[in-house]
């Protein structure tokens, strides 16, 4: 009986065109014209800004002339010391970083210079701080040119939201690695090909790559599915209240099903759609919006969390929908908590860039929780990225179920 319940309630919203509809065209739809109209805005993409700042401690004239001093001290020529020089003024990392690499029409960065870092921390605006310490330009230099040493990135702060730290990181590990390669190639060759080294765009072409920054189509693709996977949770709930009204509901009760028993059908089975919803909605975008994932199985994982979350949700309303004796609750949530949700959670906009407060409430509700996951899953974030959703749906999720058995509790004898 319990398998059979969870099978109608699918074989129900499979005959339901209209609900069909609202799950599965609208969303796909709406990402098109979202994606179309609002992600190509000035011929470009709505993606991300990223904002980064990068705090020297020691700028690049002050090292150069440090590094004079200390090759003047290891008796090199004057000529040596002065192709030296030159060199290395051509390649010093933070000015590569801020003239060639992070240039805001390629890569959607902003980057700023910050007189300390300490005022870059509290002025609360970056993203990561760049911080370039006193006598790294020497031991970068040392490195390349007398492989002194061992080729260090920049020390970097990032705040604690995972989809960012994951790019920032990518993108660096990417560009160091590419350094690393070219200092390999040249010392094979006993000498230093600065045309390879010097050509940033070979450097941009692949931190693109690496870098994934989030397209309007990619956006919107999250924003809308996390917003319409809500809507989920409204059917099941209705068709557990035809159950009461239609005394099938009587009958299981007569067959001695318990309460549990009976919200444990309608969570898997709210659970079971959300996850076909998401799957089959993505898998359309991935064949004609070109959404893609740099890690599939980290995006499983979300997908199955959300759905969790879905699950829980439909509990609750039907717990309110049997405790009201009416479809108040699923058209109420309908009209306007799924709205609501969607707002703050960000799936119509980027929530992070015009309210903080509203940034913070949307890292406790479902589709704010499953966007972070699901951008982290994007650029090709670990599982230790998102580690910090889990507590939340866990927590959310045995809630909803708690709430949803005191309301029947306090129901009583529901007939």
């Amino acid at each position: 009986m319990f398998f059979a319940l969870i099978k109608k309630d699918l074989k129900l919203i499979l005959h339901d065109r209209m609900e069909l509809l609202v799950l599965l065209l609208m969303p796909v739809v709406l990402i098109g014209i979202l994606g179309v109209a609002i992600g190509n805005i000035g011929g470009s993409e709505d993606r991300a800004m990223l904002h980064l700042a990068i705090v020297e401690e020691e700028d690049l004239q002050e090292s150069l002339s440090e590094y004079k001093e200390i090759l003047e001290s290891r008796g090199l020529e004057s000529n040596q010391i002065r192709s030296i020089l030159e060199e290395a003024r051509a390649f010093s990392i933070p000015e590569i970083l801020r003239e060639d690499v992070f240039t805001e029409e390629e890569f959607m960065v902003q980057l700023t210079e910050e007189l300390s870092e300490e005022e870059a921390i509290n002025s609360g605006l970056y993203d990561g701080i760049f911080i370039v310490e006193r006598g790294y330009r020497l031991a970068f230099w040392d490195y390349i040119f007398f492989r002194s040493g061992e080729l260090l990135p920049l020390a970097i702060k990032v705040n604690e939201n995972p989809f960012y730290m994951s790019i920032i990181e990518q993108m660096m590990n990417h560009f160091f690695l590419q350094i690393h390669f070219e200092v390999e190639l040249a010392s094979l060759k006993d000498h230093f090909d600065l045309s390879l080294l010097n050509e940033h765009k070979n450097f941009k072409e692949e931190i693109v790559v690496a870098n994934r920054l989030i397209s309007g189509f990619d956006y919107y693709a999250v924003g809308m599915v996390t917003m319409f996977v809500l809507f989920g949770t409204s059917f099941i709930a209705s068709y557990a209240m035809t159950e009461k009204f239609s005394h099938i509901f009587m009958r299981l009760k007569v067959a001695n099903l318990p309460f549990i028993y009976y919200m444990l059908t309608k969570w898997l089975s709210s659970f079971i759609i959300a996850f076909l919803q998401i799957s089959i909605i993505f898998t359309f975008c991935y064949f004609v919006y070109q959404v893609s994932w740099d890690n599939i199985g980290l995006f499983l994982i979300v997908t199955s969390c959300l759905s969790l979350m879905v699950g829980g949700m439909t509990t609750v309303l039907t717990a309110i929908n049997f405790l009201t004796n009416s479809y108040r609750a699923v058209s109420a949530f309908s009209y306007f908590g799924v709205a609501l949700l969607a707002f703050i959670g960000g799936s119509f906009g980027y929530i992070h860039s015009y309210s903080p407060i509203l940034a913070n409430l949307a890292g406790v509700t479902p589709n704010g929780v499953a966007m972070e996951g699901y951008f982290v899953a994007m650029v090709g974030g670990t599982l230790n990225d998102i580690s910090s959703i889990f507590p939340t749906v866990i927590f959310f999720s045995f809630f909803c179920f708690v709430v949803s058995l005191f309301i029947f509790s306090r129901r009583g004898d529901v007939q």
